[in-house]
């Protein structure tokens, strides 16, 4: 995740990180740091398996609960798309009132439940949507950038 008081970018590891032992500076640590959870921290019912450092998957909702962000490990970048985490992604993608993201450092995909879309490289903050035609072709909208057309499988 990116830290704004301690410019640490997305995808890169926190300078007060160490393996094994977690923050250095926890106690003292940033208010966003704080502030921040995580809903394997404020769902009761979210499985064991889907614990952050048991998965390699930090799952954040924001815009009301209308989108959540599957934040990749990058050191394990495939983690978004095993078992238990994929399929319970897929489960949540079905819900029409929500959008799901995978990010592995900067590069996106948009998960739905019949098709994973690779989008490409993003910002965590950027503007992301879609739109499915009767036909199954999804237009999916990031930015200001050019749309990005997926075909039914």
């Amino acid at each position: 995740m990116g830290i704004d008081e301690l410019d640490k970018p997305m995808g890169v590891w926190c300078n007060h990180f160490k393996a094994g032992q977690g923050c250095t500076v926890y106690g003292f640590h940033p208010q966003s740091c704080r502030t921040f959870k995580c809903m394997w921290l404020i769902s009761p019912t979210m499985p064991e398996q889907i614990r952050p450092d048991r998965c390699k998957v930090v799952l954040t909702i924001d815009q009301g609960g209308a989108r959540i962000v599957a934040a990749t490990d990058p050191g394990d970048p495939g983690a978004w798309r095993r078992e238990p985490i994929h399929g319970q992604l897929k489960r949540w993608a079905a819900d029409k009132n929500r959008t799901l993201w995978a990010m592995v450092d900067r590069h996106a995909w948009l998960i739905l439940p019949d098709r994973d879309i690779d989008v490409g490289e993003t910002d965590e903050n950027a503007f992301m949507t879609y739109d499915q035609a009767p036909d199954g072709t999804i237009t999916v909208v990031i930015g200001d950038r050019e749309p990005i057309v997926s075909r039914r499988p």
